[in-house]
């Protein structure tokens, strides 16, 4: 392999120019030293799943050299470093990049929940990302001298002195700003879908800590019921690499139930997926165990049962087009040991809603009502059903909306002159929806594509492209009635 021949030897060798001013006293962590990993210096946590290598490549000519597979799978390129920075600190990279990426957003230094340090399609401009940071730093762009992609060893780098942060291309300074000098950073370098060729990653700062993630501000105390322990081989129950889409509930005993999905080997929507439940009976101070559903049921969302049971109702593995249900038994404490289909409520490939809303009283069977697309084939025709077995038919249902219909929640509550009101709500393409039958009226937002038009109140209004409109009756009224009891 040909070695590359950097333009600017002060690359190399100017490290002390970015240095920390106490540099004797700080702590250094290298991820990657003369194109060598060191796997210690990466966060062994964060294992890829099946498929998948974490950081491989091999060195050629001082450089570690990373393509987008190694030793026949995927290369999982995430440089996400075992340490974060207290103090006055510095991240540093040196890499050569070529133009040619699927991915125009990597190379970067992410630093986590406030932004990433990136380039420009093209090369020509260094960026500071931050739309989607739970603290975003302020976002900023700027020409670069030399371009990003030009096959040379460039360098990247992030540095904090006090309260300033400051963010460097070929040593020199193109951005600073503000940052709380007291919280720890974590900074790692991202070469995820990359051919690249990395020279050095290295991390130095007053101290290092093992806490990899922010710390956040909070009205009240944080407590994990579910953390995921990362991706591994074979599913291990009674832990999981994620926990993911979130549910709570209360029973009518007072109980705190929470719900998740036990993703078991990896983190994607479609695996070894398990429906997991804890609960606390004193208000959420302490949380125990309760039943899985071991059905490989996802994006499930529940209903209490008069015995005290829970029944799940959730999506299916593909090809079945048809809802899976099941219950945990004894106020969800035991696993869920049967299972079913209802033939009645389409699955779509996105989530639906259960709730309850009567109980069974005076003779009278109770009322449960589900919400989801009316058909298999796309995610449209929002329709509501009601069960009066508790979700073993489902006879009744009423279209709401024959447009695109998603995920959604459904809500039965008491109104002030109708005991059977019920609010729906559902995420879709086009439009999103928000129907409140009981005061027959319908909030619609919905993403303009091109130039579109809506008439709140009978007034034309037109709007331009990628903005939202918010339309509430009368000029889109709704006539549902409350489903019948028996």
């Amino acid at each position: 392999m040909k070695k590359i021949v950097t333009t600017s030897l002060s690359i190399l060798t100017t490290i002390a120019l970015l240095g920390l001013s106490n540099a004797s006293a700080a702590k250094e962590l290298w991820v990657i030293r003369d194109g060598k990993l060191n796997k210690e210096g990466l966060d062994s946590k964060l294992v890829p799943g099946k498929g998948y290598v974490y950081c491989g490549g091999e060195t050629v000519d001082g450089l570690h050299v990373v393509t987008r597979t190694a030793g026949g799978v995927s290369n999982w390129a995430r440089f996400i470093t075992a340490k974060s920075a207290v103090g006055d600190c510095e991240f540093r990279a040196v890499f050569s990049c070529a133009a040619q990426r699927p991915k125009p957003a990597y190379p970067k230094i992410n630093i986590t929940d406030r932004g990433a340090l990136r380039f420009s399609n093209d090369g020509s401009q260094v960026w500071l990302h931050s739309s989607r940071a739970a603290l975003p730093l302020e976002h900023f762009s700027a020409p670069l001298p030399a371009n990003a992609f030009d096959g040379n060893l460039h360098s990247m780098a992030v540095k904090r002195v006090g309260d300033k942060i400051s963010f460097y291309y070929d040593d020199k300074k193109f951005n600073e700003q503000p940052i709380d000098p007291d919280v720890n950073l974590h900074l790692w370098f991202d070469a995820l879908f990359l051919t690249a060729k990395i020279k050095s990653i290295k991390l130095t700062a007053e101290k290092l800590s093992d806490k990899l993630t922010t710390g956040f501000a909070s009205a009240a105390p944080i407590e994990e019921i579910y953390k995921g322990s990362g991706a591994r081989e074979k599913p291990e129950y009674g832990k999981a690499c994620r926990y993911r889409i979130p549910a709570l509930a209360v029973s009518t005993k007072g109980t705190i139930l929470a719900f998740a999905e036990a993703r078991r080997t990896g983190g994607g929507d479609i695996g070894d997926i398990d429906a997991v439940l804890r609960r606390s009976e004193d208000g959420g101070k302490t949380w125990k165990p309760g039943g899985a559903l071991h059905a490989n049921i996802g994006e499930s969302k529940c209903a209490e049962l008069p015995d005290g049971s829970v029944l799940f109702v959730g999506n299916p593995t593909p090809p079945e087009k048809r809802r899976r249900l099941t219950i945990i038994t004894e106020g969800g404490t035991k696993n869920a040991t049967e299972l079913w289909h209802a033939e009645d409520l389409k699955h779509a490939g996105c989530q639906g809603a259960v709730a309850r809303h009567s109980w069974p009283q005076d003779g009278k069977p109770g009322l449960l009502l589900y919400s989801g697309p009316g058909i298999d084939s796309a995610r449209a025709h929002g329709t509501l059903f009601g069960s009066y077995d508790d979700g073993k038919t489902w006879p009744w249902k009423l279209e709401y909306y024959e447009g695109g219909s998603g995920h959604r929640a459904i809500l039965s509550h008491s109104g002030p002159t109708d005991p059977h009101n019920f609010s729906t709500w559902q995420t879709l393409r086009v439009p999103f929806m928000f129907g409140v039958p009981a005061a027959r009226k319908l909030l619609v937002f919905r993403r303009g594509a091109g130039t579109s038009k809506c008439s709140p109140g009978g007034k034309s209004r037109s709007l331009s492209t990628e903005t939202w409109l918010a339309s509430v009756g009368p000029c889109v009224p709704v006539a549902l009635s409350p489903p019948p009891t028996k």
